[in-house]
């Protein structure tokens, strides 16, 4: 089970010193009718327990000049490190089983297929056209995994100069390692926040309503909707940033969400969401508060801690650990870290803060947020971890 690390989150519209503490004093608890649940900060019971890993997570991680190396966190140190065949990678894709790695290579023109079990490169895509320069910018696998959409950056040589041409997408046969159809843009069904359904059959697209797309007609077969008001002044809902469930529950989502605050339209409120993918509909909202002001935020494999980052002042980063059952921040810092540094991972057990991006090094902070470590690799870390169990 991977613990997909999240990227860069919406800025909040005013700075807090907590998720929810300040959110009793602001207002009282509304009074609405409603057939869907709600609880608040102030009465929430304990977050539905997610099932036990039954592997130990570890850190995945690009590092130079040529290799994915595996880390563990409990020793905090590399396991285990697989060659690639073509040089140095340039960005990589976790497939939906999380067995398997596609690595950019070779100038960008090859995609590798690492599997992590067997801990070897199992094949190789090349992408070359004769009188072209190709450069794969991205791999996304399709429901099925039997197909690709590849985009390409592409550059015509001509015969004393170079035609820079507009990037195109490949719907790519992986079986056959054949183009089957060029575009200039995905279908517009799937063109954003298109993934694989825990399932592996659909796309579901997250994208204000939680679109049901079939694959092969590209056609919308259902939708969850989020963005008609709940109650009289409330505001859609908006989910963001990774599943409490990993994506591996093919029955629900169970995801952060943000909107309008319904005593005071000037800010948002924000907590958790769960979402029925059978019955289409939300089970249960739980508001923790004021939305948090940090763009970048991780969490533990039981997903009782989140680890964030937001802006400081006079050039520090503000890093904060917080308690994910209740949506409260436990305590924060400011440090000054070195240029294109940042929150990089939190540990499996919460305990252990990551600072990397830059260099062949990892700052290691505890759940007090004090600096305990530097911990050096042989190799430059390309790209952030991704964690997956085994």
């Amino acid at each position: 089970m991977a613990k997909h690390l999240v990227g860069i989150l919406g800025l909040a519209l005013l700075p807090v010193t907590g998720f929810a503490q300040d959110a009793k004093a602001d207002r009282e608890k509304p009074k609405w009718n409603t057939t869907i649940p709600i609880k608040w900060a102030a009465d929430a019971k304990d977050a539905d327990a997610v099932p036990a890993a039954k592997k130990q997570p570890y850190f995945w991680f690009g590092m130079w000049p040529d290799f994915l190396g595996k880390f563990d966190p409990r020793k905090d140190e590399v396991v285990q490190k697989i060659k690639l065949r073509h040089g140095v990678q340039w960005g990589r894709t976790l497939s939906h089983d999380k067995t398997k790695f596609f690595v950019v290579t070779d100038q960008k023109t090859k995609v590798e297929v690492v599997d992590i079990v067997k801990g070897e490169v199992v094949e190789v895509h090349d992408f070359h056209e004769d009188g072209w320069i190709v450069r794969v910018s991205s791999v996304k696998e399709t429901p099925g995994y039997d197909k690709w959409y590849v985009r390409i950056d592409r550059v015509k040589r001509e015969l004393d100069h170079f035609v820079i041409k507009t990037p195109q997408y490949l719907l790519y046969n992986v079986a056959e390692k054949k183009v089957e159809k060029r575009m200039d843009e995905l279908p517009k069904a799937i063109r954003s926040g298109a993934r694989i359904s825990p399932d592996g059959k659909k796309w579901h697209v997250i994208s204000g309503d939680i679109k049901i797309v079939d694959p092969k007609t590209l056609k919308e077969e259902a939708k969850i909707d989020l963005t008609t008001p709940q109650y009289t002044g409330t505001g859609a809902i908006r989910v963001y940033g990774s599943d409490f469930y990993d994506y591996e529950n093919p029955e629900k989502y169970k995801m952060l969400y943000r909107m309008t605050d319904p005593i005071n339209s000037k800010r948002r409120v924000f907590g958790i969401v769960e979402i029925s993918l059978k019955d289409k509909k939300i089970l249960d909202i739980e508001e923790w508060g004021p939305s948090p002001d940090f763009w970048s935020f991780y969490m533990s494999d039981d997903k009782k801690f989140g680890a964030a980052q937001g802006r400081g002042s006079n050039g520090t980063s503000r890093v904060a650990l917080f308690d994910m059952t209740n949506g409260k921040m436990i305590r924060d810092t400011y440090e000054k870290f070195r240029p294109r540094r940042s929150l990089s991972a939190i540990s499996p057990d919460g305990k252990k803060l990551y600072v990397g991006g830059a260099g062949s090094d990892f700052l290691v902070f505890d759940q007090q947020l004090e600096r305990v470590k530097t911990v050096w690799l042989d190799g430059e870390i390309m790209g952030r971890p991704i964690v997956i169990d085994g």
